[in-house]
């Protein structure tokens, strides 16, 4: 791959406005990546959401597991600073579907 495309990928803007950005994104999906992953928040859980996903969404257990993780990994992520712009592509695509 691409020296400049890994960069690009790799690398997080070290400015106050992409962290406060960064910061609202994930504060604001991390409840309800909270109320998927563990429940809180009279979430339903891992296994409530799986079974919710695969019987009424009718989608592969591959692709819930995979809704939940990019939502739930991608904000932790998104608060960390890491793989920003790739984790926000995934959480893009997403959201869309």
């Amino acid at each position: 791959m691409n020296k400049k495309i890994k960069q690009w990928i790799l690398s997080t803007d070290n400015s106050w406005t992409a962290f406060i950005l960064r910061l609202t994104l994930g504060l604001v999906l991390f409840p309800h990546a909270a109320q998927k992953l563990f429940g809180w928040f009279d979430g339903p859980g891992l296994q409530g959401e799986i079974a919710y996903m695969t019987s009424h969404v009718n989608l592969p257990m591959f692709l819930a597991v995979s809704a939940i993780a990019v939502e739930c990994l991608g904000t932790f992520f998104i608060l960390l600073g890491f793989l920003t712009r790739l984790t926000s592509i995934a959480i893009f695509f997403y959201l869309l579907v």
